[in-house]
């Protein structure tokens, strides 16, 4: 009993040695699967600063950033950073992208420390991240407190020396931003030109910032980092951005910070540039109570095409009755684009695919048309159309862009061909007639169900011919048996059936002939069953010659004669042999 007690006492402590562990290890937080995370430059001012940072859930579900903390400090300055503000969590979708920062302070921070932050979920995962504490100016060696001016600026000329515009475009425009970085040395000489020393490993990178008044374009890549990794002493380097404006900027200049970090002589510095991008025509501004400002929108109302159906290569006229549906305002300026992606629809000769309305009151309509042309050998289905809208408010003069998408059914002539119809000769009643057509198809699209049957009073098939499907430059051989009802010369029609792409049906008709004769006549030697036996009539002599009637009787006298004789010759050679 003592030595069971024993033996079930080892085996609970073999389960917990086991469990424990895995429980911690379940407690325990993990690093976050599929979060990817971007820490900006930390920039200090006055020793305070903000840790700016892009993430991007792809974890397939949702997640919630609940704390953004410094977790490790180097050696050397063990109270580098500490957050100065409470931290409001963040519902990240999958999917999605989101930018954010947190405040920061650094009393005793050195230039050039890193620090890694740590980024914790609600699910108790968590994610580190390394950051460099930079300044925007240092102080000289000398301790005096005056500020050097940066080693790094931002050049008015290109390469070639000649000026550079400010970047400009609409809202939704997708426009270049030219950085022309000089290295102007840290020294001025007696000729009046810098000197010094060269400049490597600079990081250009855009401040981003959810207000459109401070970053203004979408936000698409994860890192937005230029690089440069030498520039030496009065030399000028080249950075470019194509950025997308967003649709929902305003109108008038943004201001765009970009931090360069760079080293000289192996140690790391920042400088900031700012670039102002104007946009021409934007948005509306939000209104007094915060909320957005009606847009009034374009939409198409209906449309139509005239001839109703289409053919690959001719003109069609297009007509779009276009509706302002805003109650508030009017809109003007209207300029309507109409493009096929493929370009198999196009205008019409000597014709344009723009469209203009000077303007269109609220809540009315009106209507537009144009001549369009297919090209020959498109094919035959329904081909999109955008049609693209571009206004501006009749009061607030915003601008707008819109696109719609219309369908156009194209079809291309059919064209088949029927050969005679072969008819295997006259035929019986009831009997079958084999016979055969040839069809052609010679359009350039498919046919869809071909099938044969005969319209022709006192003829029928003996089952209906379906060819199927016929693509363009194919034949088909049409064997079929016909099987007449009467007899006589039996005129009608072979009728060919088919649809096109849409499921239109057609019809084609070949006339067809055949003669047909009575039901064959009896062999009159051969019994029919069907038939009363013939009755035997007895023979009476009154149409048989007496002359016959004896010659008949003679025959059969001699022929008895004759075996007679035989017999009697056989019986006696026997009795000789038998003596």
């Amino acid at each position: 009993m003592k030595k069971r007690r024993m033996l079930v006492f080892a085996l609970v402590l073999c389960v917990l040695i086991g469990v424990l562990p895995l429980s911690a290890a379940m407690a325990a937080p993990r690093p976050a699967e599929d979060v990817q995370v971007q820490v900006m430059p930390i920039i200090m001012e006055d020793r305070e600063g903000t840790a700016g940072f892009i993430l991007t859930n792809s974890s397939g579900g949702e997640l919630t950033l609940i704390a953004v903390t410094p977790e490790v400090s180097p050696a050397d300055n063990p109270a580098l950073l500490s957050v100065t503000s409470a931290f409001t969590s963040i519902v990240i979708q999958n999917g999605q992208t989101i930018n954010s920062a947190v405040a920061l302070s650094a009393p005793t921070a050195k230039v050039g420390s890193t620090v890694k932050l740590k980024f914790t979920f609600s699910d108790g995962s968590y994610v580190f991240q390394s950051a460099t504490v930079l300044w925007p100016t240092e102080t000289p060696s000398g301790g005096t407190g005056a500020e050097t001016l940066p080693n790094l600026v931002l050049d008015s000329t290109g390469l070639d020396g000649l000026p550079i515009a400010a970047p400009s475009g609409d809202a939704g425009d997708t426009i270049k931003v030219v950085l022309p970085i000089l290295n102007r040395g840290s020294t001025m000489g007696a000729d009046g030109y810098y000197f010094g020393s060269n400049i490597t490993n600079i990081e250009i990178t855009p401040q981003l910032s959810a207000d459109l008044n401070e970053f203004p374009f979408e936000i698409k890549e994860l890192d937005y980092k230029r690089t440069i990794s030498f520039l030496p002493a009065g030399s000028k380097g080249i950075v470019e951005y194509n950025l997308k404006l967003s649709s929902n900027v305003t109108s008038g200049p943004k201001a765009v910070t970009f931090n360069a970090v760079y080293l000289v002589d192996g140690v790391a510095k920042v400088t900031k540039f700012q670039v102002f991008v104007n946009v021409i025509k934007g948005a509306a501004a939000p209104g007094g109570d915060g909320t957005k400002v009606s847009e009034p929108k374009v939409i198409i109302k209906s449309y139509s095409v005239e001839p109703e159906t289409v053919l690959a290569g001719e003109t069609f006229k297009l007509s779009m009755e276009l509706q302002n549906t805003s109650d508030k305002e009017d809109v003007k300026n209207v300029k309507i684009t109409v493009q096929n992606g493929d370009n198999l629809i196009l205008p019409a000769a000597s014709g344009s695919s723009t469209l203009y309305v000077s303007k269109i009151a609220k809540g009315k309509s009106t209507t537009v048309s144009l001549d369009l042309q297919s090209t020959p050998d498109i094919p035959a289905k329904a081909h999109l159309i955008s049609v693209a809208f571009n206004y501006e408010g009749g009061s607030s003069l915003v601008s707008y862009d819109v696109t719609e998408q219309i369908s156009i059914n194209i079809v291309q002539p059919i064209r088949i061909r029927l050969d005679e119809p072969t008819i295997g000769g006259d035929g019986f009643i009831g009997q079958s007639i084999y016979a055969s057509m040839k069809l052609y198809n010679m359009g350039k699209s498919t046919i869809y169900n071909c099938m044969l049957d005969v319209d022709a009073p006192g003829l029928r098939m003996e089952e209906t011919f379906y060819g199927g499907n016929i693509t363009s430059g194919s034949t088909i051989y049409m064997d079929f048996n016909l099987i007449p009802e009467q007899a006589g010369q039996i005129q009608g029609d072979l009728v060919v059936t088919y649809e096109d792409v849409y499921g239109k049906q057609y019809e084609e008709r070949v006339p067809v002939t055949v003669n047909v004769m009575e039901q064959m006549m009896e062999d009159p030697g051969v019994w029919n069953p069907e038939e009363p036996f013939p009755e035997e009539k007895p023979i009476d002599g009154g149409g048989m010659s007496w002359w016959l009637i004896a010659g008949i009787c003679l025959a059969a006298v001699a022929v008895i004669v004759i075996v007679l004789m035989q017999v009697r010759k056989a019986r006696r050679r026997r009795e000789l042999e038998e003596a």
